[in-house]
């Protein structure tokens, strides 16, 4: 807390004696070295923990002027009842409050950020964004031992943990973070400090429906989402990319702070940092990112410059601009949209912290805003109202807010009351500390909220009246919801995972609904028990593998309860050489893949068309076709195809023999084997030739008067030799009348001459067939074959008439004649 003369406009009223207390320090709990038994107030029946209903979680700066052993940046208030009925709260009386000997600047250093889960732990987020010096008063800037140091980088994204029991602060999680230069900037003074460590942390939030955390980092300007047990889970990158440069973006409004969670945890919202006149630059705005019911963030990813050694996912790409700060304190330089709440009724209650110099590590000791936003369609960008706490002629304008805004539901006083942590609140003689007014009672310009509670951080010997300190933010507690509950379900991550093979890989979980530990069980597909830890996979096939883990849970305070939940992980080959064979000859070449692996490799690269005459190579690259490249194996093939010719080829029909003919072959050739080979259209070897024997006979051909032939010759040696020539056609068939009738048939059924039917070599079909016995009786009337029958009675040995019409190719012939039946 920085202790600034009993007026907070430069110079107007002398400095008068300062007895400076600890930061956040009320004169109730001056024993800094009070444990939890020696608590203001009674623990939480439900949670047993310190903090309860209607106490107060406040982070704030210090002073070198404050007595060593009373720096404190962190402190709980209790806040139940002191709304008064009407006008203000008497600053002298001073509320119930609570440090504990960690929450000192050496050894938590710095922090702004709040937020709290339903156990009764706080957590508190390691920040720069304080001013170097006030007036007479040189601030204390540094980071805390126990995160490594006061310019340690790690201690910069340090997330601190307030044990809801004990007290003591704990490093909960260390978000990235780069060393960089720069300058922690008094606004309202003459002493800047140089800094070589990175730029901390904005806000955070907890969900009370997925037990996790969303934090905002100044290093990379993303925002990151944390398990229960703070490990990062992902991150989104909001407006610009991060370069990796060290240091926070250039652009202020590319830098989230603030950040809160709709009801459901759909939406997580988050404010931006900017200037206060849009003639100096961008103004700052607030945004809103859709989530996943898991938690996660809904977006695409990119992770082209995640921070060293990241295993985890950066989304981006998904957030919807809210609204933008009108322009609002000409005189001053920027704002930092650094807190968000939302209502019971859906409001937006937004605290905007004061800086100057265009810098991210600087801040007012007056001069921030709190205001309500509504929604219109869903957008919040209706502003309802600004809380004014100062009076007319204050440093701040009216508007004298740090940036902290929180909701405490009272069972005193008005059910829902608003409050921020501000400078001067009321009038000159006001103290720097906490502002109550009752939910929707905002004031105007120069005339402040009422009624109004005025509590202070600490107490100035200055008459008594004027108590000052340098603000931070403010989380309230709601209520315990920390009974023991087993978890409704299990959800075992990496699902859907692809990994090379050779590759290990953790398997992990999370629970829904509850809080009671759980005893987790991984087995594989064998159901053999497994080490979670490292599980190392192979392939050795070309289609990936599948391997599936079920992780069983029994929950601790009901073992009858279990759990269960699989994870499917996808594991493609590195070894794909077993699965592709080339085929390199001088005018062939060939890549040729498995037929059972071609869904799973894909070529890069085209084979070329080689002529005769052409040589060369080409590489091509055969790899896994999955997202996840784990094989990639080049291969270079070499052709040197001669300068072969074949020309002058002919084909000559020779005499029909029976239906078929031959074909001489002759052909010049130059630089070629010494045989060649006949094929035809459908590339069937007709014959192999050796070139001294030319001309060749090929055949025989089947002749008739349509079809053409396509021959080929094709030097044995080199395949692209060749050259194509046509034959025919050659109707090698009979004219007319190409079928017999037999004189006589004996159908004694000794597989001779059975049956009385037309004889030929050519195709033929039978359109009518009669036979007729002397007496002009019709015995069979049919165009099958007779069988010497008359309907199924044997015929007797004599002389027959026929009468047949047959289609042939040469038309449709009629014929008649005798035929004799020997028995």
């Amino acid at each position: 807390m920085a202790i600034i003369p009993a007026s907070s406009q430069p110079f107007r009223k002398a400095f008068i004696q300062i007895l400076a207390l600890a930061s956040c320090l009320l004169v109730n709990s001056n024993d800094t070295s009070a444990q939890p038994n020696g608590l203001p107030w009674q623990v939480d029946p439900a949670c047993q923990s310190i903090i309860t209903n209607s106490i107060a979680a406040i982070t704030c700066g210090t002073s070198k002027d404050v007595p060593l052993l009373q720096r404190y940046t962190f402190g709980l208030m209790n806040l139940k009842g002191v709304l008064p009925a009407a006008g203000r709260l008497d600053v002298s009386s001073q509320v119930e409050m609570y440090h504990h000997p960690s929450w000192r600047i050496d050894s938590i250093g710095n922090v702004f950020g709040i937020t709290m889960d339903r156990c009764g732990n706080t957590y508190i987020a390691a920040s720069s964004n304080y001013s170097s010096y006030f007036f007479f008063t040189e601030s204390i800037i540094r980071y805390g031992d126990i995160g490594g140091g006061a310019e340690s980088a790690e201690a910069a994204g340090t997330v601190y943990k307030i044990d809801g029991k004990t007290g003591q602060a704990s490093v909960f999680s260390v978000l990235p973070q780069q060393v960089d230069t720069f300058f922690n900037r008094t606004c309202e003074g003459i002493i800047n400090i140089v800094r070589n460590t990175g730029p901390g942390l904005g806000n955070l939030v907890f969900s009370h429906l997925t037990k996790q955390f969303y934090v905002t980092n100044f290093e990379d300007g993303r925002i990151y989402r944390l398990d229960e047990n703070g490990n990062i889970l992902d991150s989104y990158d909001p407006g610009l990319y991060d370069t990796g440069a060290p240091g926070e973006p250039n652009d202020l409004n590319d830098i989230p702070y603030g950040i809160e969670l709709n009801a459901d945890a759909s939406k997580l919202y988050f404010g931006t940092c900017g200037y206060t006149s849009p003639t100096s630059g961008p103004l700052p705005k607030i945004y809103s990112i859709p989530l996943n019911t898991d938690g996660s963030f809904v977006g695409i990813i990119n992770n082209t410059s995640l921070p060293a050694g990241a295993t985890w996912d950066n989304y981006t790409g998904t957030e919807t601009f809210q609204m933008e700060m009108g322009a609002e304190h000409a005189l001053r330089d920027v704002i930092y949209l650094s807190d968000i709440e939302i209502t019971p009724t859906g409001d937006m209650l937004v605290g905007g912290r004061m800086g100057c110099f265009s810098s991210l590590h600087s801040s007012y000791n007056h001069g921030g805003l709190a205001f309500l936003l509504g929604q219109n369609a869903g957008i919040y960008n209706n502003l309802i109202g600004v809380i004014y706490t100062g009076y007319p002629g204050s440093l701040g304008g009216s508007s004298e807010a740090y940036g902290g805004v929180s909701i405490l539901k009272s069972n005193t006083g008005p059910a829902l009351q608003f409050i921020s942590s501000s400078a001067d609140i009321l009038n000159e003689d006001g103290p720097h500390g906490l502002c109550l007014v009752a939910a929707n009672n905002f004031g105007s310009t120069g005339n402040p909220a009422t009624p109004i509670g005025a509590i202070s951080y600490g107490v100035v010997s200055n008459n008594g009246t004027d108590p000052k300190g340098v603000g931070g933010d403010v989380k309230v507690f709601v209520q315990c919801d920390c009974a023991i509950v087993c978890p409704t379900e299990i959800v075992a991550t990496a699902s859907d995972t692809v990994i090379c093979s050779g590759s290990s890989i953790s398997l992990g979980y999370y629970v829904e609904g509850g809080n009671s530990p759980v005893t987790p069980t991984w087995t594989d597909q064998n159901g053999n028990t497994i080490d979670p830890e490292n599980v190392l996979l192979s392939n050795q096939d070309c289609a990936p593998a599948t391997y599936t883990f079920t992780v069983t849970a029994n929950c601790e305070e009901d073992p009858s309860i279990v759990l269960t939940d699989e994870v499917t992980i996808k594991v493609l080959a590195t070894d794909i050489l077993p699965f592709v064979s080339t085929v390199q000859e001088p005018c062939n070449i060939a890549l040729n893949i498995d037929s059972a692996c071609a869904q799973y490799l894909t070529v890069v690269g085209d084979i070329p068309v080689i002529n005769a005459g052409d040589s060369g190579s080409v590489v091509l690259t055969v790899m896994t076709n999955d997202s996840l490249i784990c094989a990639s194996q080049p291969y270079t093939l070499n052709y040197n195809c001669p300068d072969c010719v074949i020309s002058n080829l002919t084909a000559m029909p020779q005499e029909c023999e029976d239906t078929t003919f031959l074909v001489e072959i002759n052909l010049d050739a130059n630089s070629v084997s010494d045989s060649f080979t006949v094929t035809d259209l459908n590339d069937a070897i007709l014959g192999t030739f050796a070139y001294a024997d030319l001309p060749a006979l090929v055949g025989p051909l089947y002749g008739d008067s349509i079809t053409t032939y396509t021959l080929t010759a094709v030097d044995a040696g080199v395949p692209l030799c060749r050259q194509e020539v046509t034959v025919g056609p050659q109707d090698c068939l009979p004219k007319c009348g190409f079928f017999e009738m037999p004189n006589a048939f004996s159908p004694n059924n000794d597989s001779m001459n059975d049956q009385f039917y037309p004889v030929s070599h050519y195709e033929f079909r039978v359109l009518d067939f009669k036979i007729y016995d002397r007496w002009g009786n019709i015995v069979h009337d049919s165009t099958e074959p007779w069988d010497g029958k008359d309907h199924d009675k044997d015929c007797i040995s004599e002389v027959y008439v026929y009468i047949i019409t047959v289609d042939t190719f040469c038309g449709v012939i009629k014929e008649h004649g005798d035929v004799t039946l020997v028995r």
